[in-house]
């Protein structure tokens, strides 16, 4: 993996990248000037892989059982976000973290290609996508109740899986996790019912999407219709109800970046 030099991007805050994959020996090599070097690391696979980003000269050993993912380049080319984390950061575990964690994985199977431009287009998605999840605020537990019950935390999982997919319901839940509805229905009566807890999720998307810090920020109507809401003055309403304010205060209450 350590001859992978196929992907190349550039910053705002940095002139032009060269992103590798390394191997455990070329991070270790006397040579390699990993202290210069930060990344993305992936340990494990599948439900158990776990992302961190950071610098990577206080990267511990590769666990046994190997199965790390090394994306690194030199700290002054790096996204300044990038270059300033010190210690590789571990990111919260959520279906956001899973598709940078697949993207990562799809980049190291081009790296066996001679599909630079591909590569990069990759890399860039990978590091937009990175930034945010540093943003983003942790999300929230799931209903009590839930607690030890591995079937009700897989719907938990499979709500902000889907959070805005226009069909999810309690029926579709039923039927993708084999649950019944007495279950289902028992497991959130805490929070409201399976909808009201959708519905919330769906609303505090929607404030993260309105607060959000970087990039392009959407209207309050763009974020109604992506979060799934009948209409403006319906997401104006509920987003009130659950947060003492209107959409559009919270919007302008950050600034744009």
């Amino acid at each position: 993996m350590s001859a992978y030099q196929g992907a190349s991007t550039a910053s705002a805050d940095a002139g032009p990248a060269s992103w590798v994959f390394l191997d455990r020996e070329a991070l270790s090599a006397p040579d390699a000037g990993s202290e210069e070097r930060v990344g993305l690391v992936v340990d494990g696979r599948g439900d158990t892989a776990r992302l961190r980003m950071g610098a990577l000269s206080a990267l511990e050993p590769e666990p046994d059982g190997g199965g790390r993912l090394i994306l690194a380049t030199d700290r002054a080319s790096a996204p300044k976000w990038l270059a300033d984390l010190k210690p590789p950061r571990p990111v919260t575990p959520s279906a956001f973290t899973t598709l940078i964690i697949n993207l990562i994985e799809e980049l190291a199977g081009l790296a066996a290609s001679p599909r630079a431009d591909d590569a990069s287009v990759v890399v860039e998605s990978i590091l937009m996508l990175a930034r945010t999840a540093l943003e983003r605020p942790p999300e929230p537990a799931a209903p009590a109740g839930m607690a030890g019950d591995p079937e009700m935390l897989a719907a938990a999982r499979l709500i902000e899986e889907r959070l805005l997919d226009p069909d999810l319901d309690a029926g579709s839940l039923m039927h993708a996790l084999g649950l019944s509805r007495s279950s289902l229905y028992r497991a959130f009566q805490p929070v409201g019912g399976v909808q009201a807890y959708i519905r919330q999720r769906r609303l505090e998307h929607a404030r993260d999407l309105l607060m959000r810090r970087t990039g392009p920020r959407p209207t309050v109507s763009e974020v109604a219709q992506a979060c799934g809401f009948a209409s403006d003055s319906h997401f104006s309403r509920a987003f009130r109800k659950a947060f003492g304010s209107s959409p559009g205060a919270r919007r302008e209450s950050e600034p744009s970046g």
